[in-house]
């Protein structure tokens, strides 16, 4: 497996076909939307990750299989703020899932492997994705304690992640106009199963609640 940074917004990783059968991975089904090559994609990412410290939550994955070749191609890339805008638009509209899409390049054509999944009904899970240690304790400052106290905060390098399920529309349009002036936000079950999964957990519920507290007598005006 080879991993390279190309630049700060894109890591391109190679793998040779030989290489998919040491994961269990048949190369002749790798477009699949198997359980399988999902943990797969996972488990490589996160060998991104400590690789390179580049761990970009709203991003987009592009896989392309060249069988002529025998190579798979993982191709991460951080969305722009132009993109960005476009899914917080989208999101107003309705229309939400996490900020991941893959797509599979095979002779020459196009495939989706990988759709966005969107949140059920109801309960409306997010997870905040901060950049550094200082605007993570801004946006838990000023964020509501209670809805604070009924998620959890993740740690991956130098980011920080906070992860809920809001309970109602006007908890999630208030939480998240505060919290987006510091973090970026996706949307999707999927997504905070992984976070749960790969990143380290720091507090949750009243621990969380009381380190937000305990921040705001730190630090806050």
């Amino acid at each position: 497996m080879r991993i390279e940074r190309i630049d700060k917004n894109k890591v391109i990783i190679l793998l040779k076909t030989g290489e998919l059968g040491e994961y269990g991975i048949d190369a002749a089904n790798v477009t699949a939307n198997s359980k399988g090559v999902r943990n797969f994609i996972a488990m490589v990412l996160d060998k991104m990750r400590r690789r390179t410290d580049f761990d970009p939550v709203c991003g987009r994955l592009e896989v392309r299989y060249r069988p002529d070749a025998g190579e798979l191609w993982l191709i991460i890339s951080r969305l722009s703020d132009k993109e960005l805008r476009r899914l917080e638009a989208a999101k107003k509209r309705g229309i939400r899932g996490v900020h991941i899409k893959a797509t599979v390049r095979e002779n020459g054509r196009t495939k989706q492997a990988h759709g966005t999944g969107a949140p059920r009904q109801g309960k409306v899970s997010a997870v905040f994705v901060f950049e550094s240690f200082n605007d993570m304790c801004e946006g838990l400052m000023r964020a509501d304690k209670r809805v604070i106290g009924t998620g959890a905060l993740y740690r991956s390098g130098k980011s920080y992640c906070f992860s809920v399920r809001f309970g109602s529309a006007a908890e999630h349009r208030k939480t998240s106009a505060v919290l987006r002036e510091y973090a970026s936000c996706s949307y999707g079950e999927k997504l905070m199963r992984h976070i749960a999964e790969h990143w380290q957990l720091v507090a949750e519920k009243d621990a969380l609640a009381n380190m937000a507290e305990r921040i705001t007598e730190l630090y806050g005006e």
